[in-house]
């Protein structure tokens, strides 16, 4: 069958029409439909991929009592109760709201820094070595 012009009517009655790949508005809407998808893309992999732990600001009083409980039936020692557990918590979140430290020291040497800082009077109390520098 011979190519007839766009709106020329065909044997059926109808007009010819343009095949629709052929339109400037179908370029356009593969471009919208690339962006869509990538937008789309882009949400569900920051889905996926976001950090949904919790923090220890987010828990509360009570719930710090049922994790302490929790806690003291995981560690299954009979030194470790839901009491103590609940202390080490309370403690820890402290921890947690003061400054970094300038230095990491060993808990087995506090004791000779201590001596060595009522000896000396130095007020920073760290040996030259110590001192973590960035």
């Amino acid at each position: 069958m011979p190519t007839l012009p766009v709106g020329y009517p065909r044997g059926d009655g109808h007009a010819a029409r343009r095949p629709l790949r052929d339109t400037p508005v179908s370029g356009e809407f593969h471009w919208w439909l690339i962006i869509v998808g990538i937008l789309a893309g882009g949400a569900l992999t920051w889905l996926v991929m976001a950090e949904s732990t919790r923090r220890d600001s987010e828990i509360g009083e009570r719930e710090l009592d049922a994790e302490a409980g929790w806690i003291a039936g995981a560690v299954d020692d009979p030194l470790v109760d839901a009491e103590v557990a609940a202390r080490v918590l309370r403690a820890h979140r402290r921890y947690l709201g003061f400054p970094p430290p300038d230095a990491l020291v060993a808990p087995d040497e506090l004791v000779a820094l201590e001596r060595e800082h009522a000896a000396t009077g130095d007020p920073v109390g760290l040996p030259r070595e110590g001192l973590d520098r960035r």
